[in-house]
C-alpha cells in the first residue's frame, strides 16, 4: 500500500501527532455547531461543557460522546510522541492508535449521525467546519497504522500443508493486513488466557448493566422497552403483516363465496404481498421501522450492553480469576462458576416473566435433547417417540402433587399437609415421574435387543401412540380434555438444578466404562458382543436413564403450565426433540445444549410470523442439513477449561476449544 519508509523516523507517528493536534484545535477553536435563529456558533468544548442544556442546539448532541475526541487525541498523540522520542518502534503502538481512533469515531460520530437520522433530518445543515476537520483527523489516526516503519522488513507467514508431500510455502502478508493480523493475534492470545470464570463474571456485569440502563438505552434506540431475547423477537416484527391466504383463496373459495376472476384476484393479492414484503424490509412508517433498520438497532443494543462489557470485564479479571481457579480445588471451582452462571441468568430472567419462561423452556429442552442424544447419538439407535416418556413423567408427577398436596376439583382435598409440597414433595413427585417414565422405557429397551434402525423407530413410535392413547382413555385424569389445576411450582431455580444434574449425569455416564460400551454398540454391536460387552445390559441402562430424564423434564414442564393434555406429547413434540438432537450433532452433549438454546430462541423469534414460522424453520433446518449434515458439533465436544491455566500462554490455547473423536462425518 505504501513504499518502504527509509527515513530515520516514522511517518505514521508524525501523521498521528499532526492528526491529534488537528483534533484538539478543531475541538477547542473551530466552530462546531450553528445555533438556531442565527445566534452564532459554538465549539465542541462549549457543547461538552454545557451540562444544563443552556445552548439552543438544533438537535440532541450527546455531550459525553464529544468528550471522547480530546481524550482520544491526547492518548494517540502521547503514544506517537513517546515512540518518536525513544526511537524504539513497535508495531503495537500504531495498532493501539488505530483502535483509539476507531473507537472515538464509532462512539461519537456514530451517535451523532444516529441522532441526526432519528430526530432532525436536516441536522447536518447546522454542522460547522470543526466537525468535518475532526472527522478527517480521526481518519488520519486510522490510516497511520498502514504506513511502514523505518527499514521495516516484509512480514512473511509459513504455511505448512496437511499433505507432507507438498513443499512448505512462504507467503508475504499484504501491508494492509499487517495491523489487523497483529491485533487479532494479540487479542486471541489474551482471550486464550482468560478462564471461563472471568467470562461468567463479565456476563453478570453485562446483565446488571442492562438491568440498570437497558430501558434508557433502548429508548435512545427507539424501542419502547428493553429487548426481551437480545432482539430476536423484535427482528421479524415488520413481517407480521404478511398474509399468504389471499393468494390461494380465489382458487379455493369458502362455501357461498365466488370470484369472477380468480387469476386476477390471486395476482393482485400476490402483488400486494410483494409490496408489503418490500416495505417490511426497509421502512413502513416513522414509528414502524423496517427489518434492516431494526437489525442495526438490535446489533447496537447487543454490542453496547452485552458484547463489549463481557469482553472488557473478562480481560480485566483474567489474571485474578485464573489465580483463584488454580488455588481452589477442582470441584469447588466448578461449583463457583455454576453459581456465577446461575446469578447471571437469574438477573437476566428476573427483568420480566417472559424471559424466565423462556429460560425454563430452554432448560426442559436441554434435558430432553441430552437424554435422547444418549440413545440416538452415543448408542446409535433411532428413537422417535421421546415425547411419550415425557408424557408419563408429566402426568405421574402432576397427579401426585395434586392428589397429595393441593385441593383440586379432580382429586378433592389434599391427602397430606400442603406444607410438605415444597420442596420435598415436589422432588419426590419429579423423581416418581422419572421412575414411571423409566418403567415405560422398558417397552422400548426389551424390543431393542432384537431390532435396530427403522424397526426400532417403529417400536418407539408405537410406544408414543400407546402412551397418549392410554391417557386419552383414562377419564380419572381428564382424558382428552386434559388435567387442569396442576400447581405452578416450577421456576428457574428448579429447572437450573435439574438441568445441571441431568447434563452432569449424562457426561459422567458416557465417559465411564459403561459409556465406552454404549459407544462400542454404536460402532458395531456384533463386534462389541464378541469382545465380551454385555450389550443387553448396556442398552437397558441407556434406555432407562434416557427415559428417566425425559420423565423429569415432563414433570417440570407440567408444573409450569398448570395444565397438561395428551395432545402436547404427540409426534410433533417428539419431532422437535429429534430436530434439536440432529441440529446440535450426534454424540455431542455441548451440541445438544447449544441446539436446545438456539431452537427455543428460534421458535420465539419466528412467533410474529404465526403459522408461517412452521414453514421458515423447516427451511432453515433443511439448508443446515444440506450444508452440514453432521450438525453443529457432530461427534465433537466444546472443551471448556474450568480449572484455570497453569502453563505458559500459547496461540493454540483457547478457553473454549472444539475437540473431536475422529469419527466426524465432515472429516471423511
Amino acid at each position: 500500500m505504501f513504499a518502504t519508509n527509509r527515513l530515520p523516523f516514522s511517518l505514521g507517528d508524525v501523521l498521528a501527532v499532526v492528526a491529534a493536534l488537528v483534533i484538539l484545535v478543531a475541538f477547542f477553536v473551530l466552530p462546531w455547531y450553528e445555533l438556531d435563529d442565527d445566534a452564532g456558533t459554538v465549539t465542541g468544548y462549549q457543547i461538552a461543557t454545557d451540562t444544563e442544556d443552556d445552548l439552543d442546539l438544533a438537535g440532541r448532541v450527546s455531550h459525553m460522546f464529544l468528550l471522547t475526541l480530546p481524550i482520544a487525541a491526547l492518548a494517540a498523540g502521547a503514544l506517537a510522541l513517546w515512540e518518536l522520542a525513544s526511537r524504539r518502534y513497535d508495531r503495537a503502538v500504531p495498532v493501539m492508535i488505530l483502535v483509539v481512533g476507531a473507537l472515538a469515531l464509532a462512539y461519537y460520530y456514530g451517535a451523532f449521525w444516529y441522532e441526526g437520522r432519528s430526530t432532525t433530518p436536516d441536522e447536518f445543515e447546522f454542522v460547522g467546519s470543526g466537525f468535518w476537520v475532526g472527522l478527517v483527523a480521526l481518519i488520519g489516526l486510522i490510516v497511520q497504522a498502514f504506513i511502514p516503519y523505518p527499514h521495516e522488513k516484509p512480514l512473511k507467514v509459513i504455511v505448512a500443508p496437511q499433505d507432507t508431500a507438498e513443499p512448505v510455502q512462504v507467503i508475504e502478508v499484504p501491508r494492509w493486513r499487517r495491523p489487523f493480523r497483529w491485533f487479532f493475534r494479540r487479542f486471541r492470545q489474551m482471550m486464550a488466557r482468560t478462564p471461563m470464570l472471568a467470562y461468567l463474571i463479565g456476563i453478570v456485569a453485562a446483565v446488571e448493566l442492562e438491568r440498570r440502563d437497558g430501558a434508557s438505552f433502548a429508548g435512545l434506540l427507539g424501542f419502547r422497552r428493553p429487548l426481551s431475547l437480545f432482539g430476536a423477537t423484535d427482528l421479524l416484527e415488520p413481517f407480521s403483516d404478511l398474509d399468504f391466504s389471499g393468494v390461494l383463496t380465489p382458487f379455493f373459495p369458502a362455501p357461498g363465496k365466488t370470484f369472477d376472476a380468480p387469476l386476477r384476484s390471486s395476482w393482485d393479492a400476490l402483488r400486494g404481498l410483494g409490496e408489503t414484503f418490500f416495505d417490511s424490509l426497509f421502512t413502513q412508517s416513522a414509528r414502524e421501522p423496517g427489518f434492516f433498520s431494526l437489525l442495526l438497532d438490535v446489533l447496537e443494543y447487543d454490542v453496547v450492553l452485552f458484547v463489549i462489557p463481557v469482553i472488557v470485564v473478562a480481560l480485566l479479571l483474567r489474571g485474578p480469576a485464573n489465580r483463584l481457579l488454580v488455588a481452589l480445588p477442582g470441584w469447588l471451582g466448578i461449583l463457583l462458576q455454576l453459581g456465577v452462571l446461575y446469578l447471571g441468568l437469574t438477573i437476566w430472567g428476573g427483568l420480566n416473566d417472559y424471559r424466565e419462561l423462556v429460560l425454563i423452556y430452554i432448560g426442559v429442552n436441554v434435558m430432553l435433547t441430552v437424554s435422547l442424544n444418549l440413545v440416538n447419538g452415543y448408542m446409535g439407535e433411532f428413537s422417535v417417540g421421546h415425547a411419550g416418556f415425557m408424557a408419563v413423567g408429566a402426568y405421574v408427577s402432576a397427579v401426585l402433587t395434586m392428589w397429595l398436596f393441593t385441593d383440586s376439583n379432580v382429586f378433592g382435598s389434599a391427602a397430606l399437609p400442603s406444607e410438605w409440597g415444597l420442596p420435598l414433595g415436589f422432588i419426590v413427585a419429579l423423581v416418581a415421574g422419572g421412575a414411571a417414565a423409566a418403567l415405560a422405557g422398558l417397552m422400548v429397551a426389551f424390543p431393542s435387543f432384537r431390532t435396530r434402525g427403522d424397526y426400532l423407530a417403529i417400536v418407539t413410535l408405537a410406544v408414543n401412540f400407546i402412551v397418549t392413547g392410554v391417557i386419552n382413555n383414562v377419564s380419572a385424569i381428564g382424558g382428552p380434555r386434559g388435567l387442569n389445576g396442576v400447581p405452578i411450582w416450577t421456576d428457574f431455580s428448579w429447572v437450573f438444578v435439574f438441568t445441571v444434574v441431568s447434563v452432569l449425569a449424562i457426561h459422567s455416564l458416557v465417559n465411564s466404562t459403561l459409556g465406552k460400551g454404549i459407544i462400542a454398540i454404536r460402532e458395531d454391536e456384533i463386534a462389541a458382543e464378541l469382545m465380551g460387552i454385555n450389550t443387553r445390559r448396556i442398552k437397558l441402562v441407556a434406555f432407562l436413564v434416557s427415559s428417566f430424564i425425559a420423565g423429569m423434564a415432563g414433570g417440570l414442564f407440567a408444573h409450569v403450565l398448570a395444565y397438561v393434555n395428551p395432545g402436547m406429547f404427540g409426534i410433533l413434540k417428539s419431532t422437535e426433540v429429534l430436530v434439536m438432537v440432529y441440529l446440535g450433532g450426534m454424540g455431542s452433549i455441548s451440541g445438544s445444549i447449544i441446539a436446545a438454546v438456539l431452537f427455543t430462541i428460534l421458535i420465539e423469534a419466528f412467533r410474529p410470523l404465526a403459522v408461517l414460522k412452521w414453514v421458515a424453520i423447516p427451511l432453515i433446518l433443511i439448508l443446515l442439513m444440506l450444508h452440514r449434515p453432521q450438525g453443529l458439533f457432530g461427534f465433537r465436544e466444546i472443551n471448556i477449561n474450568l480449572r484455570g491455566f497453569r502453563g505458559r500462554a500459547t496461540d493454540k490455547g483457547l478457553p473454549i476449544t472444539i475437540g473431536g473423536t475422529g469419527d466426524d462425518a465432515a472429516a471423511h
